[in-house]
């Protein structure tokens, strides 16, 4: 029976997209939705269409219960944080306001990978451990451990949230350019591209092999499904959008594009937007989920998810920022996870403060800006940091030239660039404009450049395109070098 089953799966997915998409509503008529009908989801998604509208003194005092319930609980049950509450002569009493947290020490990622199993509370059912690991964007991939029954539905309502904002609702069609293998073979055998997800009315992209005879089936598909929305990493969608632009495809327009799990630049920003008669709505959130940033449907910056957890801007001492313009490091500390309670987690990522409201009413706080993270930074000859940012929003036409890009950087002074270039243009054009684009914001005497063609950048095995893998150790202290 089991097999039988299987094989009908098969041949279900199999289909032309057009009878998988009746399939699809007729099973969400039918069968309930493995999030949308969980009730923690449910109730986690009211309560947050509720609270996006208390005033800041509400979200303040809630922060602060579900911040001294998480201190409580790891005081009581987590082996480190007994410790480090102990060595400092602390008790949970003693965090009675928001700015008391400071008075615990930044977690980092290596305090974690050491402590690891002084981590996980001791009154945890072992069965409810559910153990992920981040990306590796920057280094070696961290653990974590969640809570298999609530931590992705309490993701979803977050999540949904936003969308909501966009105008989403349950059940609109939206296509997803983020996977990195489909799990789906043709009827020759050869992997596909994509596959439909009936469950949420999703037609899922392929992120990892984004050929150029890929693309021209991308936006066919897209064009038969007509989706509302589209949710991807910025990499993606912008190679994406890129070859619609050099081909002349200007009919596919949505209603909004969701980003996420990426640094969002401003030229990527400017073309996909662009591209698809839409706004962007980015959104930051960590495999470790100690903090949530999301933007509305103004886009005056960025609004942090006062419910999921407290986020804190700290210079390289370590002090809170509080000075409007100022980049800072992302401190977080999440309200979810009593699995693995991470207290003032100090992640790699960057941002910069704000002050004021948002017009669209909402009073959760905001962050004027995303930065990136530490490793987004190129080393001169002479030491000096220089944001990748600057090389990948300069407005050099030699964009339109590429397919996909990628910067290596082993030592300091030095830069490989691995280029998979579009069709009609030759290597020594691409070489001779990437060159002079680079040297123009880098300088010839602080760096030595080397370019290489490929037939395609390798990605991560989550599907993500880094364009700078920066090999080089960069500190947040270092941040006093910045030039460019």
């Amino acid at each position: 029976m089991a097999e039988f089953l299987s094989s009908l799966v098969s041949f279900r997915r199999q289909l032309p997209l057009p009878i998988r998409m009746g399939y699809g509503w007729l099973r969400r008529k039918f069968v309930p939705h493995p999030v949308w009908d969980n009730e923690y989801f449910k109730r986690t998604y009211q309560w947050l269409q509720e609270t996006q509208w208390w005033s800041r003194e509400q979200l303040e005092e809630l922060q602060l219960e579900q911040l001294q319930a998480m201190v409580q609980h790891a005081y009581e049950n987590v082996p480190y944080y007994r410790r480090v509450f102990d060595d400092r002569r602390l008790k949970p009493s003693d965090i009675s306001t928001l700015n008391d947290v400071q008075k615990l020490p930044l977690l980092t990622k290596e305090d974690v990978r050491s402590n690891f199993e002084d981590l996980v509370p001791r009154n945890v059912d072992p069965e409810r451990l559910e153990y992920y690991t981040t990306g590796g964007s920057t280094g070696v991939p961290l653990g974590v451990y969640h809570d298999r029954h609530t931590t992705y539905p309490r993701e979803q309502a977050f999540s949904l949230r936003q969308w909501s904002w966009a105008g989403y609702r349950f059940g609109d069609r939206f296509a997803t350019l983020r996977e990195a293998v489909i799990d789906r073979l043709e009827k020759d055998g050869t992997r596909a591209c994509w596959v439909y997800n009936t469950h949420d009315n999703e037609l899922v992209l392929s992120s990892t092999d984004m050929s150029e005879e890929n693309m021209y089936k991308y936006v066919e598909l897209i064009r038969k499904f007509k989706p509302r929305f589209i949710h991807a990493f910025p990499s993606s969608l912008e190679i994406l959008a890129r070859f619609m632009r050099r081909n002349g495809v200007s009919d596919i327009k949505v209603d909004g594009i969701f980003c996420s799990s990426e640094t969002l630049y401003r030229r990527q920003r400017e073309l996909i937007e662009s591209q698809f008669g839409c706004k962007i709505f980015d959104f930051y959130s960590l495999t470790e989920f100690v903090v949530g940033v999301v933007e509305c449907e103004q886009h005056e910056g960025y609004h942090v998810n006062m419910e999921y957890g407290l986020l804190e801007l700290v210079d390289k001492d370590g002090e809170p920022i509080t000075e409007t313009g100022t980049l800072g490091r992302i401190v977080g500390t999440g309200f979810g996870n009593y699995c693995m309670p991470l207290l003032r987690y100090a992640t790699d990522d960057l941002a910069v403060y704000a002050s004021g409201k948002c017009s669209c009413g909402r009073e959760l706080t905001l962050v004027a800006q995303l930065e990136g993270r530490l490793q987004e930074f190129v080393v001169s000859k002479t030491g000096k940091l220089v944001p990748f940012v600057a090389l990948y929003d300069s407005r050099a036409p030699v964009w339109a030239m590429l397919r996909e890009v990628k910067f290596i950087q082993e030592k300091e002074g030095e830069l490989a660039i691995e280029i998979a270039r579009a069709p009609s243009f030759s290597e020594s054009e691409v070489t001779r404009e990437l060159l002079k684009s680079q040297y123009e914001v880098l300088g010839e005497e602080e760096f030595n450049i080397k370019i290489s063609f490929v037939d395609r950048v390798y990605r991560t095995q989550r599907g993500k395109l880094l364009f700078l893998d920066q090999r080089l150790p960069i500190k947040f202290e270092d941040l006093e070098e910045v030039s460019g």
